[in-house]
């Protein structure tokens, strides 16, 4: 029998037992047999040690290795040995929490002697009767990091420039009125410098951001250096988000007003949010699962 066709589902101290295409093959209207053989991503069913219980017919894929030789095989042992120990390190206490959730990247050896990078998200089911074991959700992001390796090398080779020419510098008084504000702004907010200067920053500010805006402000005056994150409406009334960095301007002991940096990070806060709904969608596959293995029971 074909390990990408069957599941199996062994309990610690007992006869291990398969099923043929676990359960209904149908839940909700949703093939998940056809769904799993399928999908991009890789899924292991793996033993509280670590033994490989189950694998989908994309781990195949991913890895290169055939049946034989990855059942019953330790996941451990495919992993880069620079990162073993931490990714032993985070497996072991995971263990310890039912339903606990941990994503890591890291080094798989494929048959070929190779190293992909992948992305592999698990969650503890250890307690659950059904599913006895920790269920791992795994992806090959090795072309994502090339990519943004090159990337990185490139900006590395500009990073001075870029650093001084995007941030965008300012100045405030004690009552929050632009007093400076540099060039660099002009290029994403649709404002002339001139129409800045001179006014309440608090005009540009999101509203809901602003209370929590003023309070940082309000810090800096008293003394203090703040990082702060908020949103601002450009000219067309774009949002963007924005992340400032502000310390006192303090002359014979008297704060005059404020010196900050502004940056635009409206691009990390989307990736964020990316990878926040990317987590959701893996929970709610693992449900689905779930569901699906114990509508076999």
């Amino acid at each position: 029998m074909d390990a990408s066709d069957s599941i199996e589902m062994h309990s610690e101290g007992k006869d291990a037992r398969s099923r043929e295409e676990i359960g209904s093959p149908h839940l909700n209207g949703i093939d998940f047999n056809l769904l799993i053989k399928n999908a991009d991503d890789g899924i292991l069913l793996l033993n509280s040690d670590a033994t490989i219980r189950y694998f989908s017919p994309a781990v195949k894929r991913l890895s290169g290795y055939e049946d034989g030789e990855l059942l019953n095989k330790n996941a451990f042992d495919l992993i880069h040995p620079d990162e073993m120990q931490e990714i032993m390190r985070l497996y072991t206490e995971g263990i310890r929490v039912p339903g606990h959730v941990e994503q890591v990247e890291c080094r798989l050896r494929k048959k070929d002697g190779s190293w992909s990078v992948i992305q592999a998200t698990g969650m503890n089911m250890l307690h659950d009767p059904v599913v006895a074991g920790v269920i791992i959700n795994m992806r090959d992001i090795s072309e994502f990091r090339r990519m943004e390796h090159e990337l990185r090398a490139s900006e590395e080779r500009y990073r001075y420039l870029v650093e001084n020419l995007s941030a965008v510098v300012f100045t405030l008084d004690s009552q929050g009125v632009i007093t400076y504000v540099s060039p660099a702004l002009e290029r994403w907010s649709g404002y002339k410098v001139q129409e800045l200067v001179g006014f309440v920053f608090t005009n540009f500010v999101y509203g809901d951001d602003l209370p929590g805006l003023m309070a940082s402000f309000e810090r800096v005056i008293a003394g203090h250096t703040e990082t702060y994150e908020f949103r601002v409406a450009d000219k067309d009334g774009t949002l963007r988000y924005m992340q400032t960095s502000s310390r006192p301007i303090v002359e014979d002991g008297a704060t005059l007003g404020l010196l900050g940096t502004l940056i635009e990070i409206t691009g990390r806060v989307e990736a964020d949010e990316a990878k926040r709904r990317n987590e959701e969608h893996f929970k709610e596959v693992i449900r689905r699962q779930i569901r699906y293995y114990r509508s076999g029971e």
